[in-house]
């Protein structure tokens, strides 16, 4: 891929080089060693992996050199709180009344369908939802869902998605990035795992998922009590981000980047210059070539954008978007010389013709309006973001970036 970008003639981004090298750390629970426990009415209850739970993994920090043992263990009252979610932009806080320290907690996924679409993404961000937790003291997790995103989401796909193990990047000190050690223990429960747990509680399950589908805040102790017991193989990867910069004859501080993901075809625009210029990718060109031809758009326009821009091809990204939150984190260029990220992703053209485009938090942005300037230039309407319950935004690259402060 580095090969490739030379060829078009854009520069290396990380001084002096393509690769921006990113250590990960993975983990796997070990579903044999691990168990889940409720206590109800003083009395123990067992549920069984795959069915009844399915648990998160554990994490030790730091890494150790090669392959290590990791292993965790909770158990404490649960409370439930709802989804979870501390949103003051809203009026709304699914902890009000109740006290999490040193308890489990228990939510649904996501966020209130009452909220507007970017920020319910942002709230039902599990990062977001983690550092709640912490801050209020809680030191375990147990999540639901309500019918809806069991739809979306059945239990016989998660289950080896979750099962496969979990990844995060590592800090110079080898701490994994967004892992909560204070949370000493997370699992999601299936559907008749809820059912069990919600047995005496103050509300039906049902009751519960009503409310929820109203956006009413919830909250109450449970009375059932919570042991989760983690033990997981973790060992550290190697892997890198690929960083190309535009030639153009204006200094480095005015650099916008661009993060980048794979896309047969595309059509790029430079909304500064109106220029635009469409790319289709050969069938014989390899898959792991093909994301370059977004950069070959670029570096072909007969008029360059006023900015520079820096193509990021990002590694991990369907595990946490590892690869754009490490480039947030340590970009290739001054924090503070990042005027825009836009992130171009899906396959636009392949499966259907391309009629629209949808701006995931254009509405935050002052990039709505550039958004709209350059889909009228190229003939396609900007639509709003038509599945909101697929909370689409924190899946995008760009989420890491704005929570970086990144201006647009």
């Amino acid at each position: 891929m580095a090969t490739e970008l030379e060829g078009m003639g854009l520069d290396p981004a990380v001084y002096g080089s393509w690769i921006q090298a990113v250590p990960l750390q993975k983990a796997v629970t070990n579903k044999t060693a691990s168990s889940l426990v409720l206590t109800l009415n003083g009395k123990e209850q067992e549920l069984a992996d795959a069915k009844g739970y399915i648990l998160s993994t554990w994490f030790a920090s730091p890494a150790g050199k090669g392959g290590s043992k990791a292993e965790s263990d909770v158990s404490a009252p649960a409370v439930f709180a709802g989804f979870g979610v501390t949103a003051p932009d809203q009026k709304y806080d699914d902890y009000t009344g109740v006290d999490v320290r040193g308890k489990i907690v228990v939510g649904f996924y996501g966020a209130p369908s009452t909220f507007p679409s970017t920020e319910r993404a942002y709230y039902s961000d599990g990062i977001v939802k983690a550092k709640n937790e912490v801050a209020r003291g809680a030191v375990g997790v147990v999540s639901m869902m309500i019918p809806e995103d069991w739809k979306r989401y059945p239990w016989e796909w998660l289950v080896p998605q979750i099962q496969a193990g979990e990844m995060h990047w590592l800090d110079k000190n080898g701490t994994p990035h967004d892992f909560f050690p204070e949370l000493r223990g997370n699992a999601l429960l299936s559907q008749p795992g809820g059912e069990l747990l919600f047995v005496g509680a103050p509300k039906t399950l049902d009751q519960a998922v009503s409310d929820a589908r109203a956006g009413k805040p919830q909250a109450f102790a449970m009375p059932v009590g919570v042991r989760i017991h983690t033990v997981a193989a973790q060992s550290v990867i190697q892997s890198a981000n690929i960083v190309a910069n535009s030639k153009v004859p204006i200094p480095l501080s005015a650099t916008s980047p661009w993060s980048i993901r794979r896309m047969w075809t595309i059509s790029a625009s430079a909304p500064q210059s109106r220029a635009t210029r469409s790319v289709t990718v050969p069938s014989t060109m390899p898959p792991a070539l093909r994301p370059c031809l977004r950069s070959r758009a670029y570096a072909s326009l007969p008029q360059p954008p006023r900015r520079s821009v820096v193509f990021a091809f990002v590694t991990g990204e369907e595990m946490r978007l590892l690869g754009s939150d490490y480039f947030a984190h340590f970009p290739t260029v001054p924090l503070k010389s990042i005027v825009a990220n836009v992130n171009i992703d899906g396959a636009p053209g392949v499966y259907f013709p391309l009629q629209d485009v949808v701006a995931l938090g254009a509405e935050h942005s002052t990039l709505d309006g550039e958004v709209a300037a350059a889909g009228k230039v190229m003939g396609y309407d900007v639509s709003p973001d038509p599945m909101p319950e697929e909370v689409s935004f924190t899946a995008a690259i760009s989420i890491r970036s704005c929570c970086r402060a990144c201006p647009r």
